[in-house]
């Protein structure tokens, strides 16, 4: 304050009278701002007989000074970091004032700006300079705010998108009408906005030749878009099919099912799918298969869905026919099997007195008979047995195919049954020097099985084995318990039965189990057979709960698996 006082009383000595400001201290030391007028008393000679002075305290001014500054800083940054830059223009002169952001924009370095509105006028892109002067004198005209989207040519020639805005206001000094305002670079926007036009029109364009219907729906389900294929299929126009529209082409009885997978498909975050009616209009009705997914935000929030609609009358057609065809087929295997079952029996009835009186002449009831005619009957007798063999296995498959036939389930040792169907093979294996070998596994326990089945099951392994492996080879009968695993929660038991015989190639293994069909089908074939046993074997394993399986190499010999649980599957 010394310094001020120094330095006023000398003017106003000089001049009369000084202003200015200064801080002044209260009673607990705290300063305070004041503006002092200091007038200077002379005499008649000029000579300063007294000083007189006015004080006015200002601090409500000068909070009010730190206030606006602070509020410019704010201001400066905000504009800053928006990257935009303040202009103005006056309404008498037509001066410019342009920051250096907004200088920088056009291309100039700070403070190279001419202001002169003819530089700013050519740099505006020749294609928007009419409309750009229109609003900027419509401006200054009405006093309307100024806003406005255009192109203008830098000082380095490249040409750049700007948005600028602006109003009329009044200079705080010179109450001097201005336009006032900001601009802004938005060249990146614009490429931006360009670029996703032309995605939309390619995106319009593919969904518009699109073969499937296309749809978009906001986050609640309601329609935003289809493309014309939608609407072939749907029976109903763009129009109709917005908002909740789209809803009335889906067939009546198909909603609640549509509406329920679609909740679910949202709940459990998946896409939806599903096959579906649509029914237009004019009863119509199209099977489509729909599907859509999820359209989400950067934060992971779900904006609307997107999807499809394929057109499957056609499959829909065939697969109802396919099912017509198949139950035909049903129907006629099924008489089929009846028949054969029926003929089987008539079959058997008068075989079996062909046999009977076979053996009764062979023993003489009838009288004696030369050896000539033994063999003959004997020939009789092999034959017939053939064919009852023949037509027992028919009849038995024909029972099973036809779901005539019914378990009998009994408590059966496992050890027992094996050794005893091993010995009806016992012969035939010696008569061709084949060794018979069993591993069973201590301990087993009892199965519950229909044990005349499965040992039909047993024997008819054994004596393919048999039949399919030269003299001197080996058959081993194999049964193990297997635990149960993550596939099944119940024990059951592995029989295999392994030959060293002549194999079967890998193309014929799936023949295998067809009825009536032999690997060796020739009319010159070595074994002989009807191409039901393994037929039968799946079969009788299958209505047990079980599965065959086999593998094998030609050469090497082969292994029949089946595996059955120990107690029947209910």
């Amino acid at each position: 304050n010394q310094i001020i006082i120094d330095e006023a009383l000398p003017t106003a000595i000089e001049r009369g009278s000084w202003s200015g400001e200064m801080a002044l201290l209260d009673g607990q030391g705290h300063e305070i701002p004041v503006s002092q007028v200091i007038i200077a008393h002379k005499s008649e000679s000029g000579e300063v007989e007294r000083f007189s002075t006015i004080m006015r305290d200002i601090r409500d001014r000068k909070a009010a000074d730190n206030a606006l500054k602070e509020e410019q800083l704010r201001l400066t940054l905000a504009l800053d970091a928006a990257q935009m830059g303040t202009w103005s223009c006056s309404l008498q002169t037509g001066e410019l004032i342009w920051s250096d952001r907004a200088q920088e924009i056009f291309g100039f370095a700070p403070n190279t700006f001419p202001g002169d509105r003819n530089t700013f006028v050519a740099m505006i892109h020749p294609d928007d300079r009419d409309r750009v002067l229109e609003a900027i004198t419509t401006t200054f005209e009405t006093g309307a705010p100024y806003q406005l989207e255009y192109r203008i040519r830098r000082l380095d020639g490249e040409i750049r998108w700007i948005a600028v805005w602006g109003r009329m206001l009044l200079h705080m000094s010179s109450l001097e009408p201005q336009l006032v305002g900001v601009v802004v670079d938005i060249s990146d926007r614009k490429t931006a906005e360009a670029q996703l036009r032309a995605s939309e029109q390619r995106y319009a364009t593919l969904t518009a030749a699109a073969p499937v219907g296309i749809f978009r729906t906001n986050a609640v389900g309601s329609c935003i878009y289809v493309n014309e294929r939608w609407c072939e299929i749907a029976g109903l126009t763009p129009e109709a099919a917005s908002g909740e529209g789209w809803q009335q082409g889906l067939h009546p009885d198909d909603r609640d099912r549509i509406g329920a997978e679609w909740y679910e498909s949202a709940r459990e975050n998946r896409p939806f799918s599903l096959e579906y009616r649509f029914k237009s209009p004019d009863g119509r009705v199209t099977w489509v298969y729909g599907q859509s997914v999820a359209e989400r935000d950067i934060q992971g929030n779900i904006t609307g869905y997107v999807g499809t609609v394929t057109d499957i009358n056609e499959r829909k057609e065939t697969e109802k026919e396919l099912q017509r065809i198949n139950q035909e087929l049903a129907r006629a295997t099924r008489l089929k099997d009846e028949f054969l079952a029926n003929m089987s029996h008539e079959l058997r009835t008068p075989l079996t007195a062909i046999l009977g009186m076979t053996e009764g002449l062979q023993e003489g009831v009838f009288g004696a008979v030369d050896e000539e005619h033994l063999m003959a009957l004997e020939t009789i007798e092999q034959s017939g047995l053939h064919l009852l063999a023949l037509i027992d296995d028919i009849l038995n498959l024909a029972k099973i195919e036809s779901g005539q036939i019914e378990l009998e389930y009994s408590s059966v040792a496992v050890d027992r049954m094996c050794e005893s169907s091993l010995v009806f093979v016992k012969q035939q294996a010696g008569k061709k020097r084949i060794r018979l070998h069993h591993k069973i596994t201590p301990n087993l326990p009892d199965i519950t099985v229909d044990e005349r089945r499965i040992r039909q099951v047993l024997i008819n392994l054994l004596n393919n084995a048999v039949k399919f492996t030269p003299e001197e080879g080996q058959i081993v009968l194999e049964v193990m318990a297997l635990l149960p695993d993550e596939t099944r929660n119940y024990k059951i038991l592995r029989f295999a039965v392994t030959d060293t015989g002549i194999g079967i190639a890998p193309e014929d293994l799936k023949k295998l189990f067809q009825p009536f069909i032999q690997v060796d089908s020739a009319l010159n074939r070595q074994h002989d057979g009807t191409g039901l046993g393994l037929a039968l074997v799946k079969r009788i394993v299958e209505l047990h709960g079980g599965q065959v399986s086999v593998t094998s190499e030609v050469g090497v010999g082969s292994c029949f698996v089946f595996e059955l649980p120990i107690q029947p599957l209910l």
